[in-house]
């Protein structure tokens, strides 16, 4: 299990709490989101299985699984990244919509295609769940229900 205090301990080492980042945190997030950058997390599950003396060769998308203290699902170490990268972009700032946006963005731009063009429901759910494991302000809260005040209009796919 990842403690609260170990998550903060990563976030805390991403710089997603510096004052500066957060000035600029889309620029932030843009560079340190790639490859090998503070917000790319394979390195920090392979740190956290060493860690706490797992077998990282044994990392794969169905053979190791992290749950953290504030969550109630088993992520794999790559859904467990989106889960980190959601709560350090909260920490940032950035909104959990532009959040789920910019994963899209991304996954167009630099995913492999043959997993589509967007943002797996997986991957956006653990960043949604990262995102909304830090703490929200009264404002962000009102945010939130608004939108899914607004989202509960439509029907779903499943509905139709």
């Amino acid at each position: 299990m990842v403690t609260n205090a170990e998550k903060e301990k990563i976030i805390e080492k991403t710089g997603a709490n510096d004052d500066k980042n957060k000035q600029n945190a889309i620029r932030f997030a843009l560079k340190e989101g790639k490859d090998a950058g503070m917000l790319d997390f394979i390195g920090v599950t392979q740190e956290l299985m060493a860690h706490n003396d797992w077998d990282a060769s044994a990392r794969t998308d169905t053979g190791m699984f992290f749950i953290f203290e504030d969550a109630d699902i088993a992520y794999n170490p790559k859904d467990a990244g989106n889960y980190l990268t959601g709560a350090c972009l909260k920490r940032l700032g950035i909104s959990e919509w532009f959040a789920k946006f910019g994963a899209h963005a991304n996954q167009a731009v630099y995913g492999k295609h043959g997993t589509g063009w967007f943002d797996s429901s997986f991957d956006q759910n653990a960043l949604m769940r990262g995102h909304r494991s830090v703490e929200y302000t009264p404002t962000e809260i009102s945010e939130m229900q608004r939108i899914d005040r607004f989202n509960s209009r439509f029907k779903t796919a499943n509905e139709w």
